[in-house]
């Protein structure tokens, strides 16, 4: 599936269960308490109102909310090709890097844009592969 045909990405987010998202929205919280994420800075970053969901989730993921969550998944993907370190993982993301507009990762996650955040997982593509 590629994100240029709208159609085929309509019929990935339609057959998604919410079993499915429970077991992938599981993975990002994990990766975000990974990171010394807050509850709050995982609600923003999951793009959730006020609070996490409780699991297994009562209903499925937004389109939003289910490609942060892919997101962020790729974000850590690449991380771990970086940096075999965690604590070197978590310092990137700390850290402000001049070729994101002299932000933080961290910053950008936690901006509630989803383009920042696939800002971040298209810089980390285009150093990692």
């Amino acid at each position: 599936m590629t994100i240029s045909d709208p159609v085929k990405l309509r019929f990935w987010h339609q057959s998604r269960s919410t079993e499915d998202d429970t077991k992938a929205f599981k993975v990002a919280a994990r990766i975000l308490d990974e990171w010394c994420f807050s509850d709050e800075e995982k609600v923003l970053s999951l793009g959730f109102v006020s609070k996490l969901p409780e699991e297994p989730l009562r209903q499925a993921l937004t389109v939003d909310q289910r490609t942060r969550v892919s997101l962020i998944l790729g974000i850590h993907k690449a991380l771990s090709t970086l940096f075999l370190q965690s604590e070197h993982r978590g310092e990137w993301l700390e850290n402000t890097n001049s070729k994101l507009d002299g932000y933080s990762p961290k910053d950008m996650l936690l901006s509630g844009s989803l383009i920042e955040v696939h800002r971040i997982r298209d810089y980390l593509e285009s150093n990692c592969w």
